[in-house]
């Protein structure tokens, strides 16, 4: 392995330990079924903002968007087949549609944790 190489693998590695560091929702990942709908939560560290996606029965896709790592929904997007329809926090007149979302925010992490927990114990009690 020649210098070059070397030093190209030691700062891949430093940047994934970098970007890794302030990812502190681990708790919260997944990716499978809550009830019927498909569920993903994953967290971007640059960005510092927690995703989560529900894909519902009938095919639309609700995307919660949390900007600030804080567990408030700053975007919700609504994917149908017609279409993507973008909302932003910052507009009064969505007040009352981000009162719903954030409810169901909240609900989804309650359901996640309670999945992961049901599942850790499977596994260790088999």
């Amino acid at each position: 392995m020649n210098k070059r190489n070397l030093i190209n693998i030691l700062l891949t590695e430093a940047f994934a330990l970098a970007t890794s560091a302030c990812c502190n929702n681990q708790n919260y990942y997944f990716d499978g079924m809550i009830g019927d709908e498909h569920a993903v939560f994953l967290e971007d560290c640059t960005l510092s903002q927690n995703r989560l996606y529900i894909t519902r029965t009938d095919g639309t896709i609700v995307g919660y968007y949390d900007n600030n790592n804080d567990f408030k929904i700053d975007i919700l997007t609504i994917t149908k087949s017609r279409g993507v329809s973008d909302y932003y926090s910052d507009n009064e007149l969505y007040k009352d549609f981000f009162a719903v979302g954030e409810s169901q925010f909240r609900t989804y992490l309650e359901k996640i944790l309670v999945l992961k927990q049901k599942k850790a114990l499977d596994d260790i009690n088999y």
